[in-house]
């Protein structure tokens, strides 16, 4: 019965479809047809059992119906057939491709197109459906396929270029996230989800960044857009170490038409760390006012300076009788009754004013030299600006 319909194996694909058809289906496999006296049987349609077997375990079993082409060759795709309803494993998706290394597979046909199938080979899977063992992998790895979106349903760790990972995802060396969006958490939920780069964020930070390089966190923005901005805070903001800036000011909404204007207001500055404190006073029957200060101001400032400014009427023989002292100074001389507007400064003491004193003037150095924190505001181009040339760490 064999010898009325020969069939000689021309060759058997080995590659997984997906990856030229993007559907991970299964893998492509050939044979020609050859009639008894050796001749191609171009057109004719044949049936063929493909069955793979896990092991020594039942397996999958499916038929395909094809018909050769002109040179009496066939093309299948083992895991496209129909599915035998006595297959013990139900579908191809559902084969445990983890014990790949003992796969096999046989081949039957059937020349007439019919069912009545005759064995012809097999063989053991050597490396291709390993590439279906992240796949197809049913509950042993747990991943699935959904069109071209690839998810795992298992309740531990994914590692890459880790055997022990910690996170649900934990690559250990570089990563690139390349276009569009990337989110931690899509959700406006305050209480789902939290990142950190370099360190583990408690259950209150949303975000963390640790870093023993030069930048913790760097962000550009060149655009000439005066409400573009490299960082955008919507509510407080905290830094404890030293702030430095080109400038500063407050925007609020203009107090006489919040509506339709903002106003804005540049910051105070000075060359040293200066606090600043002001006020209004009465004078007694004698001239004299005693100003009294908050309790920390001998601790927090030193190098007080005063001003003093008569309101009403001259007050030309206005003074400081004494110094601050005990947490007061007093003011003499002035017209009783009157009012005084009163100053003083200090520059503070502190213990972290001491150990991070703002310098005034300070050297370029490196690759800053010849270069400006603001050059188009010397009218040149941007490209001879300082942070052209930092070199970020990677």
């Amino acid at each position: 019965m064999i010898a009325r319909y020969p069939l000689f194996l021309l060759l058997c694909a080995t590659t997984l479809v997906g990856i030229c058809q993007d559907n991970y289906s299964g893998f492509t496999y050939q044979a020609v047809v050859r009639g008894a006296n050796g001749d191609p049987l171009a057109g004719q349609n044949v049936g063929v059992r493909v069955r793979i077997q896990p092991g020594l375990s039942p397996g999958y079993t499916e038929r395909h119906l094809v018909t050769t082409d002109a040179h009496g060759q066939i093309k299948l795709v083992m895991g496209e057939g129909t599915p035998e309803a006595n297959s013990v494993i139900p579908t191809f998706a559902d084969i445990n491709w983890t014990n790949g290394d003992l796969m096999s597979y046989s081949i039957s046909v059937d020349i007439t197109g019919g069912m009545n199938y005759v064995f012809l080979g097999g063989g053991q899977f050597k490396s291709v459906p390993f590439a279906l063992r992240s796949l197809y992998g049913g509950a042993a790895s747990g991943w699935t396929l959904n069109g071209n979106d690839l998810h795992n349903t298992n309740s531990g760790n994914v590692g890459i270029n880790t055997a022990a990972p910690v996170a649900k995802l934990h690559v250990h060396g570089s990563s690139l996230l390349s276009g569009g969006h990337s989110y931690f958490n899509q959700s406006f939920n305050e209480t789902a989800g939290n990142a950190g780069f370099g360190g583990t964020p408690t259950a209150n930070v949303k975000l963390l960044l640790e870093s023993d390089l030069q930048f913790a966190l760097y962000a550009q923005n060149y655009s000439s857009s005066p409400s573009s901005y490299a960082g955008y805070f919507v509510g407080n903001a905290a830094v404890s170490g030293t702030l430095s800036k080109g400038g500063g000011a407050f925007k609020i909404d203009h107090p006489l038409d919040p509506a339709n204007k903002f106003l804005y207001h540049s910051f105070v500055e000075s060359p040293d760390m200066m606090n600043v404190y002001n006020g209004n006073v009465v004078l007694d029957a004698d001239g004299r006012a005693i100003v009294v200060l908050p309790d920390y101001f001998e601790a927090l400032n030193k190098d007080h300076r005063y001003q003093l400014t008569a309101i009403g009427a001259p007050g030309p023989g206005l003074h400081i009788a004494r110094k601050v002292e005990n947490g007061a100074f007093v003011i003499a001389g002035g017209t009783p009754g009157g009012e005084v507007s009163w100053q003083v400064t200090g520059v503070r003491k502190d213990a972290f004013a001491n150990e991070n004193r703002i310098p005034n003037v300070v050297e370029k150095k490196g690759v800053e030299v010849g270069r400006y924190l603001h050059p188009t505001a010397f009218g040149l181009d941007r490209s001879l600006g300082i942070d052209e040339r930092i070199a970020i760490p990677e």
